[in-house]
């Protein structure tokens, strides 16, 4: 049986990808009733913070998470949805180094043979290469 594609591989990716970037650092929060809203991930991108909420394609922000990624938004950190790779690149974006943008290329040349995120890892270089 062929596996599916979750926010929990994209999620996964997300930060692994994060984490090879110089300067950047990301892990996921645990999730729990009294954590509810926060966003899944969280981190550092070149000493400034990172707030991302991963969702699946057909779904939305809670109230609370809007609420708690709005909070962050105002205190100067960098946030985002993110249903994709290149949607988390999208946010982090703004905010690194052409070196940087590089180190994500390098890895995602790196995992092209990901089987589930295959059709992601293509549009994110693609993306990167007109950009770079």
């Amino acid at each position: 049986m062929k596996e599916r594609l979750t926010e929990s591989h994209i999620t996964k990716f997300c930060i692994d990808l994060i984490n090879s970037i110089p300067n950047c650092y990301a892990r996921k929060r645990i999730a729990n009733m009294i954590r509810s809203g926060e966003p899944d991930v969280t981190g550092i991108i070149n000493k400034t913070r990172l707030e991302i909420e991963f969702k699946k394609p057909d779904k939305k922000l809670s109230p609370l998470q809007k609420i708690d990624l709005k909070l962050w938004e105002d205190l100067g950190a960098i946030t985002g949805v993110s249903h994709s790779v290149l949607e988390t690149i999208f946010i982090i974006m703004p905010h690194i180094t052409r070196d940087q943008i590089k180190a994500i290329k390098n890895y995602l040349i790196q995992k092209k043979r990901s089987v589930l995120l295959k059709d992601q890892i293509f549009e994110a270089t693609d993306y990167i290469d007109k950009h770079l």
